[in-house]
């Protein structure tokens, strides 16, 4: 896979979270400057003749789309936690961003608001 424009840094941690309202999963990557990075993933899924079962899974000409990046830490990305459970908590919606020094930042994914 192969993102449109890259970060600074180097990555040093993916993890995958999903918009709760649209369903779309996003991945987030952290770099070594504090950098945070959404991309959505495009498939393109390959042709396929009648007699062969449907391809469900994103080819090896995926693409991810860069959705929003920021500097945030001074340190790298080590964890990205959001909570699917509770509906009524402030922080349903949101991806909390924990940087290794213990910065966490809190990002809205629908909309991508820190």
């Amino acid at each position: 896979m192969v993102s449109e424009s890259a970060l600074d840094g180097a990555i040093t941690s993916l993890h995958l979270v999903q918009n709760g309202r649209t369903k779309e999963r996003l991945i987030v990557g952290g770099a070594d400057d504090g950098s945070v990075a959404f991309w959505t993933l495009e498939c393109v899924l390959p042709q396929y003749q009648s007699n062969i079962q449907p391809i469900t899974s994103c080819s090896q000409r995926s693409s991810l789309q860069l959705c929003a990046r920021w500097i945030i830490g001074t340190t790298p990305l080590i964890n990205a936690v959001q909570f699917h459970d509770n509906r009524a908590s402030p922080l349903h919606g949101c991806v909390l961003c924990v940087f290794l020094d213990g910065t966490i930042a809190v990002i809205v994914v629908d909309g991508f608001h820190l």
